[in-house]
């Protein structure tokens, strides 16, 4: 988790080693875990100049430029892992984000089935799954298939925002409180966590904990933190 000093190590190695396309690999993994989506990409090409074979810089660049919003240049770049690596489940699971953002998502639902037939212990798969079948209404398989997500990866911060939505869909909001103190536990800067407990605390009729949650929010995600206060202050 100490990405500045990971980043100086990395650039220590490019420094000895300018040609070394694992070295832009991981620095542009480390920007992209930091949110630095511009300079992702610029450390993923820069990989890809100097090993055009290399499929793992082509996913961080996908999954950067899906951190920008661009998922028609995503679903470009996952297309292209596939057409190098037919077995690539992780870029299967790329594919099935980008449809998913796009809303199309039976292209997501075939994407995500793909990855897992692939690697049936891939729990982005599952995660990416269960939002699809979210967005369907079909709750059933939405539960089934965040918490097999769960059971791969017990720290998947995701399949638990994502249960938790399931559950205030369904009315539940005990239970869906749980769902999301646990993803936040997991991942204190989950901003969809945060924003669906505000709604969830509007919802009981609970404003100053709807508020507080507005109050984190501003510090991870400032759009999310205005629709949330617009609800709570209309």
């Amino acid at each position: 988790g100490e990405s500045d000093k990971a980043i100086e190590l990395f650039n220590k190695v490019i420094s000895l080693d300018a040609e070394n396309p694992r070295a832009y690999i991981g620095l542009g993994n480390i920007y992209f875990q930091k949110g630095e989506s511009d300079k992702a990409i610029e450390s993923f090409n820069k990989a890809i100049s100097l090993d055009a074979e290399n499929t793992r810089a082509y996913i961080g660049l996908g999954y950067s430029y899906s951190q920008k919003g661009e998922t028609d240049k995503v679903i470009e770049l996952f297309n292209k892992v596939i057409s190098m690596d037919a077995n690539s489940s992780p870029a299967y699971v790329g594919l099935g984000n980008a449809y998913f953002q796009k809303g199309e998502t039976d292209k997501a639902i075939e994407s995500f089935n793909k990855a897992i037939s692939l690697d049936a212990k891939n729990a982005h798969a599952y995660t990416g799954l269960g939002n699809s079948y979210s967005q369907k209404d079909e709750t059933g398989k939405a539960i089934k298939s965040f918490n097999k997500a769960i059971s791969l990866d017990a720290k998947n911060a995701h399949a638990y925002t994502g249960l938790g939505n399931v559950y205030f869909q369904k009315g539940k909001a005990g239970k869906a409180i749980k769902l999301f103190n646990k993803a936040i536990s997991l991942d204190a800067k989950n901003a969809n966590a945060y924003y669906r407990l505000g709604e969830i605390y509007l919802s009981l009729e609970k404003e100053n904990s709807a508020l507080e949650q507005c109050k984190i929010l501003d510090g991870l995600d400032k759009d999310l933190a205005k629709k949330l206060y617009e609800q709570i202050k209309p």
